[in-house]
């Protein structure tokens, strides 16, 4: 349409209708009710990330407390469920799945993963659920707007700086993927509400109807149906008798990663929701 702006024009996506005004003293209300009698704490927000995600906010605050008789300074990351009114992308959003897929990789695995800390599941403090996870410094390729648009530093890196953050996001999800017995350590995240007598086609199912669940705000997409209609005339059954694993769903950089002193390394600031949205699947 005339009225529409160019690519080119887009800066900046807002997704969230949140005062973030009013965090600091509500955060520090909040944080008094789970850290020890006596920490005081003290939050003050640093900023929100708006270059990387858009189906949940990210905002980075600076925690100050008391604790054993010293003072701690503390930088998190705080993961919020988007509201209603903000356009979620998912008809739900389990950020408690988010919160324990963090846990669970951090302790089974070498991921270098952040600390998740804590989470309200209520949505009684912020009006959505949410956790503090430790901040992680560093830089992620952005995705509002995709760093194949360039004008980045991920696009403007020499091809061997490239090539090292693509070999260690692979060596991330064959990792993932190897985890033993996910079927078990992570079976909270199948989707058992949908039909199939399988993981992988209960998944197939989940991500069909996670697609009708946009059409009416988006609009039908003739090459997604083909896709559909194509995968179920020619299903993967000996694929589909396999062991289930953890499927980390959109293995994009910008949902990845972060470098840290030179070195890549993932965090689940961004990622987690993938895992939450594709669950489980078949090897």
């Amino acid at each position: 349409m005339a009225n529409e702006p160019a690519i080119g024009d887009i800066d900046r996506l807002q997704r969230s209708s949140r005062d973030v005004t009013t965090l600091p003293e509500v955060m520090s209300r909040w944080l008094a009710t789970v850290l020890p009698g006596g920490a005081a704490p003290e939050v003050s927000v640093e900023s929100g990330v708006d270059s990387t995600g858009m189906s949940s906010e990210t905002i980075i605050l600076t925690a100050c407390w008391q604790q054993d008789g010293q003072p701690i300074e503390q930088k998190l990351v705080v993961r919020v469920a988007p509201a209603a009114t903000d356009v979620p992308v998912f008809p739900t959003y389990r950020l408690d799945h988010q919160f324990e897929v963090i846990r669970r990789v951090g302790e089974l695995t070498d991921v270098p993963v952040p600390k998740v800390r804590w989470i309200e599941p209520t949505g009684n403090v912020l009006g959505t659920p949410f956790f503090l996870m430790d901040y992680v410094d560093g830089v992620v390729p952005p995705d509002v707007m995709p760093y194949t648009f360039g004008n980045n530093w991920f696009a403007d890196a020499a091809a061997e700086r490239q090539r090292e953050l693509q070999d260690a996001t692979v060596a991330v999800l064959a990792t993932l993927h190897s985890i033993p017995d996910a079927e078990n350590i992570f079976g909270f995240l199948a989707k058992e509400d949908f039909p199939g007598d399988t993981a992988l086609r209960r998944h197939f199912n989940w991500v069909r109807a996670w697609y009708d669940f946009a059409v009416p705000d988006i609009g039908r997409s003739p090459l997604l149906e083909r896709t559909f209609d194509w995968l179920d005339a020619n299903w993967p059954h000996e694929a589909a008798a396999r062991q289930p694993v953890l499927l980390w769903g959109t293995p994009g950089w910008a949902t990845s990663c972060t470098a840290t002193s030179g070195r890549w390394r993932c965090w689940t600031g961004k990622w987690s929701r993938w895992v939450l949205a594709n669950s489980m699947s078949r090897g």
